[in-house]
């Protein structure tokens, strides 16, 4: 659940996708929309099915122009660079790989211990960044490599943009006289004309004969074909015209799709209004903005080859995590990144979908609000409280219905204005111990609406960034849920020690043989579906390390003074047990 990982800014978007994948998020469609020769958006859209049966999807999009790049380089990586690392030859091992690509193949150049090596004694596929020699590389041999990437390779950009949705589709025109829409000529007997592509949407599409509109009646569609009831005529040539649905490839990807727009990578909302353009959203949220220093561009002090801190902890049911660009040049222009996307621990009524997600921006790259507002394609006006999932918590949908509003951050905290800034606080001359409290997701109207899983507040007084902190305690009753004979599955709100764990149905204790614990969601599952009413709880023992992080870009729920009762507020990070 916890990761600690080191990407570079050129990979950042393949580390994060592997990152999501092995943590229960799977990435389902990737695609590049291209405007004229160098400007690009690369799309990503990850779906994961939670523990508590909710399908959630998000994507991310990142925009660049690989003729615009913030540093000297020309595109082109060296062999003492991590991306010129191949590898070490085992004395068996004759495939390796790149961390980037696609490549420009005629540029690249291989070197074993420094050595230049020949091109014929090795193959490159510059389209997966797969190199194969002829003969395997000597044990302990450093393999490096120097190559230029290929005109629509990620180029990094100082933000990302992420935004959810519940479903998509692609949706394609053949025009009345487009080559595509010729299906050949009758001939008298054939009745079955098959169609350029499957899946067209029959109230949308337009069957000719001699360029003459047919009667609907007269013929059926199936998958791939148009069938008539009567065979065409030898001379009647047929002909459609109308929209089909795209479907990605086995991979999970499409061809490169056209612009429609002539989108600038510096702005967020002509971003996004590209992307809800080329692809049909059913009910699009507006975007988070994700910005790694407070310049819109990098400064000349970062490479393509930077490192990138990620670390945080995720599951199938939500990510909670920071970045960070290298601090080495500027720790100040290195902010951190805060990001929470996914499953809140909630009470008896779980919202819709049960999802919510907030991140940290720049100022001005966040989204907007006005009446009736449209980027790209998509309407994304849910009302005067629509929130952006940067200065205020995005909930997917309330349990009333409402979408993306305005959620706010609730915990145990004094007031702001009885703050000197100078107080040490932490931790209490009483105590002697740092008091934390869980964050609470509110709303104005409906109340509490639930908890951020596995984080707390905590107070940036006398703590430094990256600090641990140890939770311990007895969790006595705490109340899982209430039966209905059906529910199974059941959610804990902190992972137990050891084998503390005792399961309560009524006040009677169960048997452990009766449900299945599942540590890594937190989760209870009965063999037998508890009965209807019945209260089920827990008691349990927990010792928990927790890092603790202080965001700080400018505008997230963390640091506006809207969204959170203490400006700034650090967040605590479940790490291991203890």
């Amino acid at each position: 659940m916890w990761f600690d990982k080191v990407a570079y800014l050129q990979t950042l978007p393949y580390e994060l996708e592997n990152l999501f994948a092995e943590k229960g998020w799977k990435r389902t469609l990737f695609f590049q929309i291209k405007s004229g020769i160098s400007k690009f958006i690369d799309v990503r859209l990850f779906e994961s099915l939670g523990s508590d049966g909710e399908r959630r999807r998000f994507g991310i999009a990142n925009a660049y122009d690989t003729a615009d790049s913030d540093f000297t380089d020309s595109r082109f990586i060296s062999a003492d660079s991590p991306l010129g690392k191949l590898g070490m030859g085992d004395g068996v091992k004759k495939e390796f790989s790149i961390p980037v690509f696609p490549i420009s193949g005629p540029s690249v150049t291989v070197y074993v211990n420094g050595i230049t090596q020949d091109k014929s004694t090795y193959t490159v596929d510059a389209n997966t960044g797969k190199f194969t020699f002829k003969t395997a590389i000597g044990k302990g041999d450093k393999v490096t490599c120097e190559y230029r990437l290929a005109m629509n390779t990620y180029e990094p950009n100082n933000d990302m943009l992420l935004f959810t949705f519940s479903r998509y589709f692609i949706e394609k025109e053949i025009r009345s006289g487009d080559k595509l829409g010729e299906l050949g000529t009758g001939d008298g007997t054939k009745k079955n004309f098959t169609l350029p592509f499957p899946n067209f949407d029959e109230s949308r599409t337009i069957v000719y004969k001699n360029d003459i509109m047919v009667d609907p009646s007269e013929y059926s569609f199936t998958e791939k074909e148009v069938v008539f009831k009567t065979a065409p005529a030898a001379t009647e040539k047929i002909k459609i015209a109308g929209i089909y649905f795209l479907l990605p490839k086995e991979d999970g990807t499409l061809d490169i799709l056209t612009a429609k727009t002539n989108f600038d990578v510096q702005k967020m909302e002509s971003i996004m209004g590209e992307v809800y353009s080329t692809i049909n959203f059913v009910n699009p949220s507006p975007y988070t903005s994700i910005s790694f220093t407070p310049e819109q561009r990098f400064s000349k002090e970062l490479n393509r080859d930077s490192v990138v801190y990620l670390y945080g902890n995720a599951n199938k049911d939500r990510m909670v995590m920071f970045m960070r660009v290298d601090p080495t040049p500027n720790p100040v222009r290195a902010l951190f990144v805060p990001l929470y996307i996914g499953k809140l621990y909630t009470f008896d009524v779980a919202p819709r979908k049960n999802m919510v997600i907030l991140s940290g921006c720049r100022p001005g790259d966040q989204f907007t609000y006005s009446p009736n507002k449209k980027v790209g394609n998509a309407p994304l006006d849910y009302g005067s409280d629509t929130s952006n999932g940067n200065e205020t918590v995005q909930l997917s949908q309330s349990s009333t219905g409402a979408m993306y509003q305005h959620h706010y951050l609730a915990f145990i905290t004094h007031d702001m204005l009885v703050d000197s800034g100078q107080g040490r606080f932490n931790p209490s001359v009483y105590s002697g111990k740092y008091h934390l409290s869980q964050i609470y997701i509110v709303h104005p109207n409906d109340g509490y609406v639930g908890k951020l899983d596995d984080v707390y507040a905590v107070h940036p007084k006398n703590i430094q960034q990256a600090d641990e902190l140890e939770i311990e305690k007895t969790v006595v009753d705490e109340v899982l849920g209430k039966g209905d004979g059906h529910r199974k599955v059941f959610h804990l709100e902190h992972k137990p020690k050891g084998d503390t764990l005792n399961i309560f149905a009524s006040c009677r204790e169960v048997e452990k043989t009766e449900y299945v614990y599942n540590a890594d969601d937190k989760t209870v599952t009965f063999i037998e579906p508890p009965v209807n009413g019945s209260e089920i709880t827990g008691a349990y023992e927990m010792a928990q390390l927790y890092r603790y992080t202080l965001p700080t870009t400018p505008i997230s729920p963390m640091t506006q003074a809207k969204a959170t009762p203490f400006n700034p507020i650090g967040l605590a990070i479940y790490k291991e047990d203890i």
